[in-house]
């Protein structure tokens, strides 16, 4: 983890810190390791340098300008799977929602859940609580 001031862009600099933490991460490890960036890390040098290191997967964001370029390179370059979606457990799909999204507040005897004001995750929480616990 590095902090950098807001205006420097992300790739500034980054192929050295690449190179230096896989230094650091095998002096931890010799097993695979894998890397994932997003998409502002997409330059070749960031490749070129990721394929260097013997037993280092990774995995690159990648936002193409269209999505037909996607398509054609996704069907082109990878292999097409599908997973079937799963049941989930109510409590489950609670738990997402609160862990990212809430605060548990005892008062008295009391508990809340408190949402921040700019929380994506209010409304679908709302609508679950509304459909469980109306009135």
């Amino acid at each position: 983890m590095e902090l950098r001031p807001g205006s420097q862009h992300s790739q500034n600099g980054f192929v050295g810190f690449l190179r230096k933490m896989l230094v650091h991460a095998r002096k931890i490890t010799r097993k695979r390791l894998l890397v994932g960036t997003d998409s502002a890390h997409d330059a070749l040098e960031t490749l070129v340098e990721l394929r260097r290191h013997p037993n280092v997967s990774f995995i690159i964001q990648w936002n193409p300008p269209d999505v037909l370029s996607w398509r054609d390179r996704a069907f082109r370059e990878g292999r097409l799977s599908s997973n079937r979606a799963k049941r989930r457990r109510v409590k489950t799909v609670i738990q997402e929602l609160i862990y990212p999204a809430g605060r548990v507040i005892r008062s008295g005897r009391r508990l809340k859940l408190q949402f921040g004001r700019h929380c994506a995750a209010f409304q679908p929480f709302r609508s679950v609580y509304l459909k469980f616990c109306p009135g």
